[in-house]
């Protein structure tokens, strides 16, 4: 991967600009940076690196990438004052471009509430949206997408919280990496102009993992988890659980929750 490949491969989408680093800490915290020193950040500035060294989901969860075998990228939004009220969705906005570009594939991702993506339940991309704020106005929206391509990829068993695979042991066959960014891209523009309409719901809701079954929602401060069926999503990003014992429903935001799926 070089710029100049990055720069061919990616010329027809609205990116304002390209910058590549061999290795990195983590993407995020560059382009977060750029926004914060307000170094000519631009809306639809691409941060992306062949490796990171320090790259985090969500918890503050470590999320390595090792050279050729993974994608990881971090792309600053200057969102509009409509955009800006649904910032939440931009998380799962980068979910479902990586399931649409995958669906591309000839594959059947699903979405794990709100933004894991999974191929046969197992994780092969995360994504972590992370604002920048000024004041009380929000001034950017950084984000950062994971994907886990070759074998390589994927992390030793006792580093994973949740089961973990690559595209390649689901595609079976060897897949160019830019391929899948600029697909993933094209996805994140176009889906981008719906994110304050139903459509995108609807389409977020169509591919969430677990929909119909029983799940636990666990939170960081192991306070006392809460279980239910899953309905689907509201306009907000809200998780509708129709909730144990009783049967009501409740709408669950997005935050600091582990989901897994519980026996019914």
């Amino acid at each position: 991967m070089t710029v100049e490949e990055l720069q061919k491969k990616l010329a027809d989408l609205p990116l304002a600009k390209i910058i590549y680093f061999e290795e990195i800490g983590s993407t995020n915290d560059f382009a977060l940076h750029l926004l914060v020193e307000d170094e000519g950040c631009e809306d639809g500035t691409l941060v992306i690196a062949d490796a990171q060294t320090a790259g985090r989901g969500r918890f503050d969860r470590k999320w390595y990438t090792h050279p050729n075998s993974s994608l990881a990228f971090s792309l600053a939004i200057i969102p509009s004052l409509e955009e800006a009220q649904k910032n939440a969705l931009f998380a799962p906005l980068g979910a479902l471009a990586v399931s649409l570009a995958l669906e591309d594939l000839g594959l059947k991702p699903k979405i794990k509430w709100p933004n894991d993506v999974l191929l046969d339940e197992r994780k092969t991309c995360g994504v972590l949206a992370e604002s920048c704020w000024l004041g009380g106005q929000l001034k950017g929206i950084v984000l950062g997408i994971g994907v886990n391509i070759g074998k390589d990829s994927i992390p030793k068993a006792e580093d994973l919280l949740f089961p973990a695979t690559c595209v390649e042991a689901h595609y079976h066959k060897p897949l160019d990496r830019l391929d899948l960014l600029r697909d993933i891209l094209k996805h994140v523009f176009l889906w981008r102009e719906t994110l304050t309409c139903d459509n995108f719901i609807k389409a977020w809701e169509e591919r969430l993992a677990y929909k119909g079954k029983y799940v636990t929602l666990q939170s960081r401060n192991n306070e006392a988890p809460i279980k239910g069926k899953m309905l689907g999503v509201t306009s907000e990003g809200y998780l509708r659980l129709e909730a144990e014992p009783h049967g009501s429903e409740i709408n669950v935001m997005i935050g600091d929750l582990k989901l897994r799926p519980s026996v019914e």
